[in-house]
């Protein structure tokens, strides 16, 4: 099994709330026509943001699998920091085909709610 890339939008989001580590995958951007600008986004798995997400802002993003659909479905969580108190986060009510596709999804709620 290979680790899943977050998508370039997540990407980006992620670099403006903070997310600041050393990774070895980038997207370079295109800027006008076909040339490619020398700024390039760090790009975390998605297993490595959502881990970020956790430890740095204490947002817990649960993918869990739906048995009366067959499909995955996300719920973002906000630990308060007594750590017995939560706070759901609002999450359009989607299903998704795969677990991936689901903490994508959630991986950007997160990231917008910070």
């Amino acid at each position: 099994m290979e680790e899943q890339a977050v998508t370039l939008q997540i990407a980006i989001l992620a670099k403006e709330k903070g997310f600041r580590m050393s990774i070895d995958e980038n997207y370079c951007c295109p800027s006008v026509g076909n040339e490619y600008i020398l700024d390039a986004h760090y790009v975390p798995t998605q297993s490595l943001l959502q881990k970020w997400l956790r430890e740095e802002h204490n947002l817990h993003v649960i993918v869990w699998f739906n048995n009366l659909t067959e499909k995955w479905r996300v719920d973002d969580i906000l630990m308060l920091p007594d750590m017995r108190s939560i706070l759901a986060i609002d999450v359009p009510d989607k299903e998704f085909v795969t677990y991936e596709l689901a903490l994508e999804h959630g991986l950007y709620e997160s990231l917008k709610s910070i």
